[in-house]
């Protein structure tokens, strides 16, 4: 049978939508501003393979703002890319999402409790807006979060960070690994993401051979080569989509990934609708 993996890699809030405090399965991967907080400019981008997309009439009608080839031959090495932002994305499904992590994303809800907060995600962030540059949303299929690169982390507070002693760092939370790619399988060769852009709803269409598979990809990197740096200050940016963020925010120690060091590590938070 055919089917398409959604995979996620780089800045986002997953955000897992909440009824009378039970999950319902649709989960909305944020793409937050990093530019609100003074950071390098995040583009959230969508890529899939050229021969996956739908050229059939009425069925992809938003064209891609660049085509790639990556290596092998063009015929199956050709990207087309969206840029997403100010976009809100659904990728068309339902049955609701089952994410398994083989290894942990860090919540926001966990972070706080360190420090002796109950963090509320304020629902006004749930698509793109002033704080978030685009919103993918998925309502279905089987999902599971790894750690792309080998890493284990620490956490401390943002006030310590800055402090400019890191000999008196205080660690009050560890992951191991800390996962960093989350992948979602839905089976069929035909999927569909609706895409509003200034108002307008606009198709990407896949469509596929029976057997066959692709991955349609959604990224939210800078354009800055990685360095090594003992703080992810970045992280601390993903408390802004809380209702409200204060200075002793936990954010990693990532020094010691050395290139592995990037801006890839995610969170997440549940929220009642």
């Amino acid at each position: 049978m055919a089917s398409v993996e959604i995979r996620f890699f780089g800045r986002f809030v997953i955000a897992h939508e909440m009824v009378g405090g039970v999950l319902t399965g649709k989960v909305t991967f944020l793409a937050p501003d990093m530019t609100a907080g003074k950071f390098a400019r995040h583009v959230p981008v969508m890529s899939i393979p050229r021969a996956a997309v739908s050229r059939a009439q009425g069925e992809t009608t938003l064209a891609p703002t660049y085509r790639v080839v990556t290596p092998g031959a063009p015929a199956e090495a050709e990207l087309f890319v969206w840029d997403l932002t100010g976009c809100n994305v659904r990728v068309v499904s339902s049955g609701g999402l089952h994410l398994e992590f083989e290894d942990p994303i860090a919540s926001l809800e966990l972070l706080e409790k360190k420090v002796g907060r109950t963090p509320t995600f304020d629902k006004n962030n749930i698509g793109a807006g002033r704080l978030v540059n685009a919103a993918i949303q998925i309502a279905g299929g089987q999902g599971s979060a790894t750690a792309a690169f080998s890493n284990s982390v620490d956490f401390l507070t943002l006030t310590d960070a800055m402090d400019g002693n890191p000999n008196n760092d205080v660690i009050l939370h560890h992951e191991e690994p800390a996962a960093d790619l989350v992948q979602i399988f839905l089976a069929g060769g035909t999927r569909v993401m609706e895409i509003i852009k200034g108002g307008v709803k606009y198709l990407v269409t896949v469509r596929l051979e029976s057997s066959t598979s692709t991955s349609v990809s959604f990224t939210n990197l800078c354009s800055c080569i990685p360095q090594v740096e003992r703080y992810d200050f970045e992280f601390g940016q993903y408390y802004e989509v809380l209702q409200a963020a204060y200075p002793d925010r936990l954010i990693p120690i990532v020094s010691h990934l050395g290139d592995a060091a990037d801006c890839d590590m995610m969170t997440q938070i549940t929220y009642e609708a």
